[in-house]
C-alpha cells in the first residue's frame, strides 16, 4: 500500500486501484473506472469540495477487453479488435474489489451506498454492470460509447437488477456528428436510451445532461457533474 495527498494506492489481482475514505460514516462509495485516467482529476476535485463520499478508482489490464460486453472483430467501420470480457471483469469487481474495500476501510455494504461510473468505454461498461448484478444501486454513464453494436437493444431487454436504481447520464451535442464509423451512432443511441429509461425512474432518480463539443471536451468536467449530482442525490 502507498499513500499521496489523496489516494492510498493498492493493488488486486495485478490491478491497481486508488482509494479515498472520506470521514463520514455510511458514505457513498463512487466505484470508477479508468482509475489512472481519473485520479489526477478526481484529485484536484476533492480536495476543493471534501465531498461527502469514498473514491475507488479501478484501473484495467486492457481497457478495450475488460469494458466490453461481447467481442467486435475490427473492420472498415471499427479498425480495432474489443475481446468482450466485462463478465469477467465486472466478476473481479465484484468478487475482489468490493469485498476488499468494505472489509479493510469499513465501506457501506448496501447498493443504495455504492455507485459505479465510468466514461466512454468506462460508462459503457458501468451500464453492463447495472443490469448483471444488483451490488450497484447507481450507475454513471458518461458519454458512454453507446455505438456498441446491440448493446442499446440488449440494455433495452435486460432492466436494472437493483432494487431502486439510480442513473445519471451524459453525452457531448457534437459525438459522432463528424465520424465516418461505428461512433457516427453514439449521441443518437445515447439520446434513445435516454427516452427509453427517463420514464422508468422515480423522480429524482435520473438525470440527463447534455454537454457542450464532442467526446474528448472538458471531459473533467463532464466526471465532476456526474459526482456533484452522486453528493446530492444519494446520500
Amino acid at each position: 500500500m502507498t499513500r499521496s495527498s489523496v489516494w492510498i494506492q493498492q493493488e488486486i489481482c495485478g490491478v491497481k486501484i486508488y482509494i479515498y475514505r472520506s470521514n463520514i460514516q455510511s458514505a457513498t462509495t463512487i466505484y470508477f473506472l479508468d482509475g489512472e485516467q481519473f485520479k489526477e482529476i478526481f484529485c484536484n476535485w476533492i480536495i476543493e469540495h471534501e465531498p461527502v463520499l469514498n473514491f475507488v478508482l479501478i484501473d484495467s489490464k486492457n481497457r478495450s477487453d475488460d469494458y466490453t460486453p461481447w467481442p467486435l472483430q475490427s473492420s472498415e467501420a471499427m479498425p480495432k479488435d474489443f475481446s468482450g470480457k466485462a463478465a469477467e471483469h465486472l466478476k473481479f469487481i465484484t468478487t475482489k474489489v468490493i469485498p476488499f474495500c468494505e472489509s479493510e476501510y469499513g465501506f457501506a455494504s448496501s447498493a443504495d451506498k455504492r455507485a459505479i461510473g465510468g466514461y466512454s468505454l468506462g460508462g459503457l461498461f458501468s451500464l453492463y454492470a447495472a443490469v448483471n448484478t444488483n451490488l450497484f444501486g447507481t450507475a454513471l454513464s458518461c458519454s458512454s460509447s453507446l455505438w456498441y453494436p446491440d448493446f442499446l437493444d440488449y440494455l433495452k431487454e435486460h432492466p436494472f437488477k437493483a432494487a431502486h436504481p439510480k442513473l445519471y447520464m451524459s453525452v457531448g451535442d457534437q459525438e459522432g456528428t463528424t465520424a465516418t464509423n461505428l461512433t457516427a451512432a453514439q449521441t443518437l443511441n445515447t439520446i434513445a436510451l435516454k427516452d427509453f429509461y427517463e420514464p422508468k425512474f422515480q423522480a429524482g432518480d435520473f438525470q440527463f445532461t447534455l454537454e457542450v463539443g464532442n467526446h474528448g471536451n472538458n471531459i473533467s468536467g463532464r466526471a465532476w457533474r456526474a459526482i456533484e449530482w452522486v453528493e446530492e442525490n444519494c446520500r
